[in-house]
């Protein structure tokens, strides 16, 4: 893991000294810099294995190409095999592979690359900066441009170190933001002006003009013949095998965060196994995972004795970490700065939590992120499902699929989801929380999609919705405390093999994640496998009050009433009703997020503007 940065434009090495220290968290092992005129380049490091790291930025063999390089490749050892045939390599890093792959193939190189990865390069003959990001977005980019100046970093907090960046919120991402509980994941961002790289993208940038490509989209996989069970859960696992043992660090502790459910009870279980193979020669000395756990002392809904079955199966203590709402509020101001842009959810700060105790203990740690979003893992895509079965005149199925649902997770609780799903329009509640005038500017209204398929929902989710939101938070929290958070599920190959799948080795007799579910029996205990998801059961409601008269005093403040997009008399009505129990279950089901982005957005201001 690192930091970069980059200045096109006067003042550059100045800046990119600035920009880099803002990004120390990041990388608090190494610092350097590549300066020419108007052009800086800036690299912050951090050390994941008992070695010494490449100092970056490092250049090519006739310094004509220089990169600061934050990720890794994990099959750089394939490519540099294949590069040396017509490079000098001094570092055999992932940077250095990167260099001379561009040199080889030009844009085209990222293609070859498996891994996770944001890096900017110089190009001196060509007069311009080459960057690229990796294919789902793990490895985050920003940049910032105006005449004759461009700006690049990993996050927004370095952009904002140039005075001359306007510091002005983004009305229409806000909007959409407070309205949908989403941050429809185009280029913009909450700061006017500031943009994303988009993910599966790279960029030439220059003094004059900025040119973007796209070189991977999973909406371009073709569905694979339908092939017998046993095929896919063993390709599945072959596949996951693989994608853990290409991103284990060679010669430090690494643990893992554990919530108890399938997707990082599988990445735990697996690892024990990799470990203990004779496959791997280093594993003589080898520590034992680390295990890390997030449980709430008031929620209803206890993980630990799903936590605790894995952790005696793997012979590992968990360490626990017990957020609490005091502790919230203690730490909101620095959850908000780190984050950058508000966040959806409260859960959220379970991840904070979780990597403030492995640090020290681990810098390397293995994240489940990924199959809830590509392999059905949530309520709506089997809403999708059911739908699509519907409009296929797919009776029989359909039928088959509410049965079973009705058998697995009982008829109180689809009732209640039902309700949910088709009471009247979340939309049209949260705008009177809001100044009318802010709603006429910016509701111009959602075009409607015209695939609602269950693949259409989940190509939604992993490149807009859901999955950008879950990976910006886990590189912002495990950066925050100089954590490496790794993702096997989402190496490509994994998920270009799950597009490839019918639906149902997704959702299939009322289970979804079907094909994990498959692959992991034998591997995993069966209470885990077959268990439901319950999420992150964090006891909001009992925080909201806990927190009542600090709530109360924010959505209360002058500076609150000021605020161009909030209703404040409608917000403390409504929150005053939530904390006094006046609300029916679902109110208070849903008007908990929305308060809760009502409340994150207006300490982002604060803290940024």
């Amino acid at each position: 893991m690192g930091g970069i940065c980059a200045v096109l434009g006067p003042d550059a090495e100045q800046l990119v000294k600035k920009m880099c220290q803002s990004l120390r968290h990041r990388g608090p092992d190494d610092e350097g810099f590549f300066i020419h005129k108007n052009i800086a380049l800036g690299h912050r490091a951090l050390q994941t294995d008992n070695e010494l790291v490449s100092h970056q930025p490092l250049g090519n063999e006739d310094g004509t190409v220089w990169i600061t390089f934050d990720g890794e490749i994990y099959n750089k050892g394939q490519l540099i095999e294949q590069l040396e045939k017509n490079h000098t390599f001094h570092t055999h890093s992932s940077a250095e592979a990167a260099v001379h792959a561009y040199e080889d193939d030009g844009p085209n190189c990222v293609k070859k690359f498996n891994g996770m990865f944001a890096f900017c390069l110089w190009d001196s003959k060509n007069g311009w900066l080459f960057s690229a990001r990796d294919r789902v977005g793990i490895k985050p980019l920003y940049y910032y441009s105006c005449p004759n100046k461009f700006l690049l970093a990993s996050e927004i907090k370095a952009l904002l170190r140039d005075p001359s960046v306007p510091r002005k919120p983004n009305e229409h991402v806000i909007y959409d933001f407070l309205v949908t509980g989403y941050q429809p994941h185009t280029e913009d961002t909450f700061f006017t002006g500031i943009k994303e790289l988009p993910p599966a993208h790279y960029m030439f940038a220059d003094q004059k003009r900025i040119s973007l490509g796209k070189y991977w989209d999973p909406a371009a996989i073709e569905p694979d013949q339908l092939r017998a069970d046993e095929y896919h859960a063993s390709k599945f696992r072959e596949l996951l095998l693989d994608s853990i043992k290409i991103r284990l660090p060679v010669n430090s502790p690494f643990g893992s965060f554990l919530s108890g459910g399938l997707d990082s009870t599988s990445i735990v279980c697996l690892v024990n196994d990799i470990l203990k193979s004779s496959s791997l020669p280093m594993n003589a000395n080898r520590e034992p995972q680390k295990l890390f756990s997030a449980v709430y002392r008031e929620s209803v809904a206890d993980e630990r004795p799903f936590i605790g079955e894995v952790s005696r199966l793997v012979t590992t203590k968990t360490n626990y970490v017990f957020p609490s709402a005091a502790g919230l509020w203690n730490d909101i101001k620095p959850f908000v700065y780190y984050m950058d842009e508000p966040v959806t959810v409260l859960n959220y700060y379970a991840y904070w939590c979780l990597a403030r105790i492995a640090k020290g203990q681990v810098k390397v740690a293995f994240s489940g992120q990924g199959p809830d979003e590509f392999l059905a893992g949530h309520n709506d895509h089997f809403v999708a499902y059911l739908k699509e079965l519907w409009r296929k005149k797919r009776i029989a199925s359909l039928l088959i699929e509410l049965v079973a649902s009705l058998n697995r997770y009982g008829l109180l609780s689809i009732i209640r989801y039902a309700t949910t799903m088709f009471t009247s329009s979340d939309k049209l509640q949260v705008k009177k929380l809001l100044k009318p005038q802010f709603v006429a500017a910016n509701n111009s209204g959602q075009a409607e999609r015209k695939d609602n398929s269950l693949r259409a929902t989940l190509l939604l989710d992993i490149t807009q919705n859901r999955l950008p939101i879950h990976l910006r938070v886990g590189d912002r929290v495990s950066s925050a405390f100089s954590i490496d958070s790794r993702c096997p599920y989402l190496d490509h190959r994994i998920v270009e093999f799950a597009f490839s799948l019918p639906e149902t080795q997704k959702i299939r007799n009322g289970w979804n994640k079907y094909v994990l579910r498959s692959a992991m029996k034998g591997f995993i205990s069966e209470a885990v496998r077959r268990r439901k998801k319950l999420g992150t059961p964090i006891p909001l409601e009992r925080w909201m009050q806990d927190l009542r008269g600090k709530l109360r005093e924010v959505f209360n403040s002058s500076k609150f009433q000021e605020r161009e997009y909030f209703n404040q008399a409608a917000i403390l009505e409504v929150f005053d009703r939530y904390c006094e129990g006046r609300l029916s279950r679902l109110e208070r089901q849903y008007y908990a997020n929305v308060l809760w982005r009502i409340l994150n957005l207006e300490l982002w201001l604060e803290t940024f503007f």
